[in-house]
């Protein structure tokens, strides 16, 4: 991406969307805490919940479990938490980084470095990237900051 919607479409598209979205960003959460929990109904290959994709409902429960999770990986259980916001950050980010790096470590055909190497191939990655990134795609624009939600949005969000 390198601009951001007009505030306009970014307000309908907040609108129009954000139940469904709350929806799906909670059912993701739960397939990796349940251990792959497959929400969906398995012609919806593509997974991004809209229609005419279906999900199952709390009814259902116990849903399946997803078929790579239960035949082509260890678990799908979480095995760390990070932050996206505190990987970005320069204090914190090699911090996140070297969580990522510890879940890696000796798996099979992955090479990592050292943890004493992550915080120079951090900064270096990051500071040096010519990419622009979510804060600076759109340097004529809006800044990100201007996309806000509505109060009963983020009362949702809390929820």
């Amino acid at each position: 991406f390198t601009k951001r919607a007009d505030m306009n479409d970014w307000i309908k598209w907040r609108d129009y969307r954000f139940n469904d979205e709350i929806r799906l960003w909670g059912l993701h959460i739960d397939f990796y805490m349940e251990n792959g929990a497959q929400y969906w109904m398995p012609y919806d290959f593509e997974r991004n919940g809209q229609w005419p994709f279906r999900f199952y409902n709390e009814s259902d429960l116990p849903w399946p479990q997803d078929y790579h999770c239960a035949n082509d990986v260890e678990s799908c259980y979480p095995k760390t938490i990070i932050s996206y916001e505190r990987l970005k950050d320069p204090i914190t980010g090699p911090t996140e980084l070297k969580k990522i790096a510890a879940v890696l470590r000796g798996k099979k055909a992955m090479t990592v470095i050292p943890d004493d190497g992550i915080d120079c191939t951090w900064h270096d990655t990051w500071n040096k990237n010519p990419y622009p990134n979510n804060d600076d795609r759109d340097k004529n624009g809006l800044p990100r900051t201007a996309y806000n939600f509505t109060l009963a949005q983020m009362y949702k969000i809390e929820d």
